[in-house]
């Protein structure tokens, strides 16, 4: 015969402040968990903006390397009126300036250019009003 006391039987649930106190750290938790989640997707919209503008701008720089004129190259280019996704990434129109030639050292006199772009980021909760990237483009002197 097993004898039990009233006191253990008593004694099996959890108390009203070990419930609040695991509760507490469950949402304490949770808050983490979400403020990450948020901070990802702010990162990854940002990321995809970038790598957009850095590929619009990279197209620029080869169709200059190509051979052809600053103002041909423009015009070759899409715009972003006509892309809405373009349209987002998009902060200023890009500009491609010749600025003559320059001697590389070991490479010799080549022609250079400089291509200016900034990257909407004002559509973007928490980012700043955007960069601008400025990339130094050097082909060989065409005659």
């Amino acid at each position: 015969m097993k004898l039990t006391s009233t006191r253990n039987a008593r004694n099996r649930g959890y108390t009203l402040m070990e419930v609040v106190a695991s509760a507490a750290v469950l949402a304490v938790g949770m808050a983490g968990a979400v403020s990450l989640s948020a901070s990802l997707m702010v990162q990854q919209e940002m990321s995809w903006r970038v790598a957009v503008a850095r590929n619009y701008q990279e197209n620029i720089a080869r169709l200059w390397q190509l051979g052809l004129t600053p103002g041909e190259v423009m015009s070759l280019i899409p715009s972003a009126s006509g892309n809405p996704k373009l349209s987002e990434v998009v902060g200023a129109s890009p500009t491609l300036i010749a600025t003559g030639q320059v001697n590389v050292s070991s490479l010799g006199v080549m022609d250079e250019a400089v291509c200016n772009f900034t990257v909407n980021t004002a559509n973007v909760t928490g980012a700043g009003a955007g960069g601008t990237n400025q990339v130094t483009i050097y082909r060989p002197t065409l005659k």
